[in-house]
């Protein structure tokens, strides 16, 4: 006997992809007819009569019932192609700054897409964004998803500057300089500075503020301003020559320095140099002293110890207040240290008791401290000088006078 009837598929169905790649997909069919029972056999090997977790491509199934008779049908299962994501990025340029931008394509899947940044972005496309690394994260329309990320690079440090300015040394001079140390950016770099020059360090400068702008080779840049300084006032010398009597040496020159950068250092012309800011014991003439400061500059000024005429017939008598007779050569003699047109002299030393220690009548020798042969005792003593000037006029000198021996 045969069938009723011939064998016949009553229905096929297949499924679709939602994500290219995925293996998701199915065939169904359904028969009649023939003589059961069937048996199936499908181009990727299965023997089911429905076949599942299929990727894209066409699957042809041959179904053959018991009399051996054969039915044979092809399905094509299709997907959307890739989503893929590409991306072009701007680097930043300058440190520190918000001027990367990364512009994403997006390719394939199926429309629309959606987006979601590492950073919180939902846009397409990102700008005016620091440096650092973004990751995006896009979405089709059948929930499909691709990522892509990109690093957003800038300058390891931003531009720095040291400055070391060396001052002027002399008030009003030009030898100023600075010089600089930079680092960061991106070099090379070039410098324009407020007095025109555009070399690094600057030379042979006045006092005064010098302000530059470094360039680097992005275009960053970096404005500062350096001082450079210089003594408040310049070395001025100011000071005089005393006038002093007939046959006198005790003439003074004194200088008065101001102005530079004190220590200062003093130079007379005199031989062996004498480095005070006064000369003493002079002789009558012209003195010059030259003043260095402690930054080197000098000025030079002189000055005259003259003997007027209306000073001519000064008498001079000066006695010490101290003086140490320990036999060390120095200061050992109570004797006047100052004597000028004195003709007579006569002096008297008195103990505080009233008790005399000494009389006589030459300058030049004086008291050594001794009473009879002996020492006299440490302690302050009264002298009285009776004298007669060159001129015939009588004086009195009296006072208080110290005995140390420090031995």
């Amino acid at each position: 006997a045969q069938p009723d009837t011939l064998l016949y598929f009553t229905s096929g169905s297949s499924t679709t992809i939602a994500c290219f790649g995925d293996t998701t997909a199915s065939v169904s069919i359904s028969l009649a007819g023939g003589t059961v029972p069937y048996a199936f056999a499908w181009s990727n090997g299965d023997t089911t009569q429905n076949i599942s977790n299929l990727g894209a491509g066409t699957y042809d199934v041959t179904v053959t019932d018991s009399n051996g008779c054969q039915l044979a049908q092809s399905f094509t299962i299709t997907e959307p192609p890739l989503l893929e994501l590409s991306e072009t990025h701007t680097d930043i340029l300058c440190f520190g700054d918000a001027t990367g931008d990364i512009d994403v394509s997006t390719t394939g899947g199926t429309q629309p897409y959606s987006y979601s940044w590492s950073n919180s972005s939902t846009s397409e496309d990102l700008t005016a964004i620091t440096a650092g690394t973004y990751t995006l994260t896009s979405t089709d329309g059948n929930g499909c998803t691709a990522t892509v990320s990109a690093t957003i690079a800038q300058p390891l440090m931003g531009l720095a500057l040291s400055s070391t300015p060396t001052d002027v040394l002399c008030f009003g001079g030009n030898d100023g300089a600075i010089n600089l140390t930079v680092s960061g950016g991106t070099s090379a770099y070039t410098f324009s500075w407020n007095n025109s020059e555009t070399t690094e360090d600057l030379a042979t400068l006045e006092a005064g503020t010098y302000t530059v702008t470094i360039t680097d080779a992005n275009g960053c840049t970096l404005l500062q301003s350096i001082t450079v300084d210089q003594p408040n006032a310049p070395l001025t010398l100011t000071g005089e020559g005393s006038s002093i009597c007939l046959g006198a040496s005790n003439g003074e020159a004194i200088v008065v320095a101001n102005g530079g950068t004190p220590i200062y250092d003093y130079q007379w012309d005199t031989a062996p140099d004498d480095t005070l800011d006064v000369l003493t014991n002079l002789l009558p003439g012209t003195y010059a002293v030259t003043v260095t400061d402690q930054n080197g500059c000098s000025e030079s000024i002189s000055f005259t110890v003259d003997q007027p005429d209306g000073l001519e017939g000064c008498v001079v008598l000066e006695m010490p207040n101290v003086f140490s007779p320990n036999g060390d050569n120095t200061n050992e003699l109570c004797t006047p240290v100052k004597v000028l047109n004195i003709k007579t002299y006569n002096v008297q030393v008195i103990d505080r008791w009233g008790l005399l220690m000494y009389q006589g009548d030459d300058y030049t020798t004086g008291w050594d401290g001794t009473v009879h042969g002996d020492p006299a005792s440490e302690g302050v003593y009264f002298y009285k000088v009776n004298y007669t000037d060159n001129y015939d006029q009588s004086g009195v000198l009296q006072g208080f006078i110290t005995l140390i021996r420090g031995n």
